[in-house]
């Protein structure tokens, strides 16, 4: 027995046992986001058994099943992310507006909340008192500037 073919024999054997242990997972579960992780790890492991019929074989004609199959295995685990957090991120109990508040919970009606990055407590930007600014205010000195740029503005001349 030559060296090529002990090492494809103990990856064949590792592989499958490692198949066994992942369908074990699969049956036993217990939510539904356990059997699809175990799904995935089975296209990974079916993945890494036909890369090893190739190399041992050495043909390629079973590589567009190799490459179609990590496609399938990749974009079933973006679709799963993005469905398991989307759930996650909802709630229960979300609002019909779909508007939850910073930890998850519904916000206050009554409380007011800042827009804007908040600074962190104890820093210096904390210390400082909020002013407030008059956004109507502030859009039409923009608008009448002479450093604007556009038709009429011409931007900085000089």
């Amino acid at each position: 027995m030559s060296l090529q073919t002990a090492l494809i024999g103990g990856s064949a054997l590792l592989l499958s046992v490692a198949a066994l242990l992942v369908v074990v997972r699969l049956v036993r579960g217990p939510s539904v986001l356990d059997r699809t992780i175990s799904t995935e790890v089975l296209i990974s492991i079916l993945v890494c058994g036909l890369a090893l019929h190739i190399a041992s074989s050495r043909s390629s004609t079973t590589l567009p099943v190799l490459v179609s199959l990590a496609l399938t295995g990749f974009v079933g685990s973006v679709a799963v992310a993005r469905f398991v957090a989307g759930d996650h991120d909802r709630g229960r109990d979300a609002p019909e507006d779909g508007h939850l508040g910073a930890a998850g919970q519904d916000p206050d009606p009554e409380e007011e909340v800042p827009a804007g990055p908040q600074p962190a407590p104890g820093s210096p930007a904390a210390a400082r008192p909020e002013v407030p600014v008059d956004r109507a205010a502030a859009v039409e000195d923009a608008a009448t500037s002479p450093d604007r740029e556009g038709p009429e503005g011409g931007g900085r001349r000089g």
